[in-house]
């Protein structure tokens, strides 16, 4: 109820048209409450939209599922803004939830020769959780050593939700599957798993 309240406070003060840091903070606060319908009607309205506003929607799209819609949108963003960083791990992202394995690898193996975006620590999190999901454990470790850079407690696209339910995945002798037992069941595994699959191993080899 505040958030309609803000909308329409909003909209009576700038005489029906939003700058874009008010109807970015709207479009964000509407995916985040799970109308992400109305969020995205909203977005398209906006007369005005810069590389935040696009962010905000897919991720928004991404978060909820919507697949499809995100990555139909992400072609269209290069009229109006330049994906940064923050757009790719949003792109990313939604492959992992739909398991699209093909257009995952394609947008990270090509961040940088055709992008221009260097790949951080979300988007190799990003493409070990989609490999993860697809079932494809070999080619997630093989990614995770080949990694340029070390795990950090704050990354916040970790989520290795393929290893909740080990017994379920193929290779279960593995150091994924034997990570999937790190924690409560009910949680994601995250950065002590991550550096346990990362490094920790290792040492328990001998």
């Amino acid at each position: 109820m505040m958030g309609k309240w803000v909308h329409a406070y909003a909209l009576k003060r700038k005489e029906k048209e939003l700058n874009i840091m008010v109807g970015t903070a709207l479009v964000d606060m509407y995916a985040k409450c799970g109308r992400i319908h109305v969020a995205y009607k909203f977005f398209k309205k906006m007369p005005q939209r810069n590389v935040v506003a696009w962010n905000a929607m897919l991720s928004g799209l991404a978060m909820h599922g919507l697949v499809r819609t995100a990555l139909d949108m992400f072609p269209p963003m290069f009229k109006e803004a330049k994906p940064d960083d923050v757009t790719f791990t949003s792109v990313l992202s939604a492959c992992s939830h739909g398991r699209l394995v093909d257009h995952g690898c394609f947008y990270f193996s090509n961040l940088e020769s055709l992008y221009g975006t260097t790949p951080k620590m979300e988007h190799y999190a990003c493409m070990v959780d989609l490999l993860g999901r697809a079932g494809r454990l070999e080619e997630a470790e093989i990614l995770v050593r080949k990694m340029p850079i070390r795990p950090n407690e704050v990354c916040p696209g970790i989520s290795f939700g393929f290893l909740q339910h080990p017994w379920e995945a193929p290779g279960r002798g593995t150091p994924f599957a034997r990570a999937g037992s790190i924690g409560s069941p009910k949680h994601r595994v995250s950065y002590s798993a991550f550096q346990y699959v990362c490094f920790g191993w290792e040492a328990e080899q001998g």
